[in-house]
């Protein structure tokens, strides 16, 4: 199975598109030499610190490459540390000024609802299950789906996590 499609026309809010969770909850996905724009933030005990300035930075210069895919947007997160955190952007061409990478392998997909304080007890969940559906997980990529105020507009707070096996 493929990286399910976003549908970014479904967008009252003109940031992030509204997240229909079903299609990610569960499943197992391939990503096979995909394509992504690396950047790196600052965090303090695992609180971003600067992730606005780097959001923007990144996406700007993607969207001045004209790199963004079309119909579809992934970014993935991944702490570093508790003073750092990378962000992968799905991208279809190379993006001058960011770190150029391609992501590979299978992922079990995950999807939780809630404030981010809960991310701890969703790791400790998703590491249980993933371990219960026989898989080994080697490390975990969290898909934030929408910003905050756009979490606050549509009622939900969406993180699916990517669990590579």
């Amino acid at each position: 199975m493929d990286i399910p499609v976003v549908d970014m026309s479904d967008n009252e809010t003109g940031c992030c598109p509204r997240f229909h969770p079903e299609e990610w909850h569960k499943k197992v996905v391939r990503i096979h030499d995909q394509m992504f724009a690396r950047a790196v933030s600052k965090s303090l005990f695992y609180m971003p610190i600067n992730l606005n300035k780097v959001m923007t930075a990144s996406m700007d210069k993607i969207s001045k490459a004209d790199a963004m895919p079309k119909s579809n947007y992934l970014i993935l997160s991944k702490d570093l540390s508790s003073w750092r955190c990378e962000h992968h952007f799905m991208v279809e061409k190379p993006v001058e000024g960011l770190e150029m990478t391609n992501l590979n392998g299978e992922y079990y997909l995950m999807t939780f609802d809630g404030p981010y304080k809960m991310i701890p007890k969703w790791i400790e969940s998703f590491k249980h299950h993933v371990k219960d559906e026989g898989y080994h997980l080697k490390e975990i990529y969290y898909f934030f789906t929408t910003c905050p105020e756009c979490a606050k507009h549509y009622g939900h707070n969406y993180v699916v996590f990517f669990g590579k096996i």
